[in-house]
């Protein structure tokens, strides 16, 4: 297998594996703060099922039809598998990303109390769902009968532009994008709370922008695409920025809930530096101690050992730096979750 072909097979699989992490995040989360799962945290898990089922069909493109190799080192039977589980993966790249989006609209209008803003979130899933019907149809209608898509043997069958059509599919995908990424941005910027705040909470809503630039790359390969000229080659790499899009999309739905989970993480490898820190210092005592007594001519002089720990300063720091976001979003004209 090539270096190329190995190099997608990592990172696809790293990416699913990054993409579970975070969603196991999300509900160790709501357990901490003793929080219902949320109609947006089981979309999130079916954007993470659909993830994963698009990395297992592009792995099996890759192993059993050798997707990411030239067409001419690969027999027909080969072909046909690429060509199959690209109908299917387009199919799981559609839908793994509509589930992420709606995870996270219907996570705006959790957060935000704003009855307009609620009623345009809505709106914006309602488009979404109206994309991702468009996109199954697109796929099955592209070429007639569906079997032509990967048997170009049978009589009478057509297709019409693939590349065309696939590219509308894409740029639909990123318009919701950008519009998802923008939404929130007014809400927050109106919030009374210091710059840096809003900076804060700007980064966390806007990590959207990471895959926008992917779908953006996507599109082009896709508009690129020559499906009569060496199309298990190429289709490698349009495959793999499609598995990122809807892991990523995962993730980026999980961010603004796994707070309770860093700030827990983060307490912890405080007390345990701060326990390290200590049991230091008393060993260096008693070896200071030690060697003072052999070298000392009285004997009564009395040895003290001073172990001092700021665990409630540590506390105080770790409140105000882990939890200050949450907090401002808590007295401001929002309620999270």
């Amino acid at each position: 297998m090539a270096f190329y072909t190995t190099g997608l097979i990592i990172i696809e699989l790293v990416l699913i594996v990054l993409a579970s992490l975070a969603v196991v995040a999300r509900i160790w989360a709501r357990k901490i703060k003793k929080s219902i799962i949320h109609l947006n945290d089981y979309l999130c898990i079916a954007a993470l099922i659909l993830s994963a089922a698009f990395v297992t069909g592009s792995l099996t493109a890759t192993f059993f039809g050798g997707q990411g190799q030239h067409i001419q080192h690969l027999t027909s039977k080969q072909v046909t598998i690429v060509l199959k589980c690209f109908v299917g993966l387009e199919i799981m790249w559609s839908t793994a990303n509509t589930a992420a989006k709606l995870s996270i609209l219907h996570l705006y209008i959790q957060i935000f109390c704003n009855r307009t803003f609620r009623h345009i979130a809505l709106g914006v899933m309602a488009l979404t769902c109206c994309y991702c019907a468009t996109v199954f149809l697109e796929t099955f209608l592209v070429c007639r009968p569906v079997a032509y898509n990967w048997d170009k043997t049978i009589v009478g069958g057509k297709c019409g532009n693939q590349p065309t059509i696939y590219f509308s599919a894409g740029l639909m995908n990123l318009l919701l994008d950008i519009v998802i990424l923008v939404l929130p941005m007014p809400m927050l910027w109106g919030l009374k709370m210091p710059l840096f705040k809003k900076i804060a909470l700007t980064a966390v809503f806007g990590m959207g922008a990471g895959i926008i630039s992917i779908t953006v790359l996507r599109i082009i390969y896709v508009k690129n695409l020559n499906f009569d000229d060496d199309i298990t080659y190429s289709v490698a790499l349009v495959s793999l920025l499609s598995a990122l899009e809807p892991t990523l999309g995962v993730i980026n739905a999980c961010l603004p809930v796994i707070q309770p989970v860093l700030h827990r993480i983060y307490s912890s490898l405080s007390a345990c530096g701060i326990s390290l820190r200590s049991r230091a210092k008393s060993q260096k005592g008693i070896l200071w101690s030690g060697s003072k007594a052999r070298g000392s001519t009285d004997d009564n002089v009395p040895i003290s050992i001073s172990r001092k720990s700021n665990v409630s300063g540590s506390g105080s720091i770790l409140s105000v730096e882990m939890g200050a976001w949450e907090e401002s979003l808590a007295t401001s004209n929002l309620r999270f979750p």
